[in-house]
């Protein structure tokens, strides 16, 4: 028995140090190095599977161990899952506030019904869409102000200006698609700047490193770095063709990147996420399947910047899109 007490002991402290790694390793290291790229994509509550054995046993022999573990038990469902505990304050008057709606709607499941049906009783003044087809966003938004860049979608109440587009390829893509639209929409209070983007996705190199006979296959190693240098460089030239312009902007759209990512962190410092200042829980917006494991993560966003604040946001209903669909009211911060 007091072999046992001796490795629980050291199983205890260990497990402490792990989730205490784990997320400095990923947030310095995700989408810089493999390993923090496979924890930056991967199921972040696995970290606390280890609690399954170590708190019984932990209760049985050695109770003064129940601290360390529920500190690692907090650290793992807190900060390195995300959780978000922003409360929203009430509000006077909805003067000045504007609903936008983002959401990638690709995929054979996508229900064109339910997701008109999420526009029409959401009160949304402002969609974003992604992997959107046409015709899909003219049955889901009629008498609205649209302006389309491939299977891009801006769609606004009020009237909307084009201003700009971009396509890169999406490996495996053969051919560029559709990367942002930025337009500027002309509401009562005033103009802003509003674009939808859709940048390349990890999946492909992902799923060449996870081999379900090996757990992991180093020899592809190579073909996630190429996909990773792919993804920091179309980040880094759509940031740039969105910065330009003095108007307050909003960004929306499925960045293919946690806010913890190196390049979200390097090419987006100049916007505040909505969810990340006023949601509450953990914000996962998309069902990641990779060799027959399904888990959610937080990779759509909605941006503000200049005389912007979002006052709340919150993720919304099933549409069967592989994504979630993102809610933000977002106030003119002078009004």
């Amino acid at each position: 028995m007091r072999k046992l007490d001796k490795v629980l002991s050291c199983a205890t402290w260990a497990y402490l140090a792990l989730t205490i790694l784990a997320p400095i390793l990923m947030y310095l290291a995700g989408d810089r190095w493999w390993p923090g790229t496979l924890l930056l994509f991967g199921p972040r509550w696995a970290l606390a599977l280890p609690l399954i054995p170590l708190l019984p046993l932990a209760l049985w022999r050695k109770p003064g161990l129940i601290i360390p573990l529920v500190l690692g038990a907090v650290l793992v469902v807190g900060p390195f899952m995300g959780l978000r505990c922003s409360f929203s304050t009430p509000r006077t008057a909805n003067k000045g506030l504007v609903r936008v709606l983002s959401c990638n709607v690709g995929g054979p499941g996508t229900d064109r019904e339910s997701l008109a049906r999420l526009i029409r009783e959401s009160g949304a003044d402002i969609v974003a869409l992604q992997e959107c087809a046409r015709e899909t966003a003219l049955k889901a938004l009629p008498g609205w102000t649209m302006v389309t860049e491939e299977r891009l979608v801006v769609a606004a109440r009020a009237p909307v200006t084009r201003t700009k587009g971009r396509r890169i390829m999406h490996p495996p893509s053969q051919w560029p698609r559709a990367s942002a639209l930025q337009c500027v929409i002309h509401l009562p209070e005033g103009d802003l700047t509003f674009s939808s983007i859709h940048l390349p996705s990890p999946r492909q190199g992902l799923s060449n490193l996870l081999d379900r006979d090996r757990l992991l296959n180093l020899s592809r190693i190579p073909l996630l770095k190429k996909e990773t240098e792919l993804r920091r460089r179309t980040a880094e030239e759509i940031e740039a063709l969105l910065r330009a312009g003095a108007l307050p902007a909003v960004v929306a759209g499925d960045f293919n990147m946690p806010v913890e990512s190196a390049w979200y962190r390097r090419f987006w410092p100049a916007y505040t996420n909505a969810f990340s200042k006023a949601g509450f829980g953990y914000g996962f917006t998309e069902k990641i399947a990779i060799r027959g494991f399904e888990y959610r993560v937080r990779i759509d966003h909605i941006l503000t910047r200049g005389d912007l604040v979002a006052e709340k946001c919150w993720v919304g209903m099933d549409v069967g899109s592989d994504h979630l669909p993102l809610f933000a009211e977002i106030r003119w911060n002078s009004r």
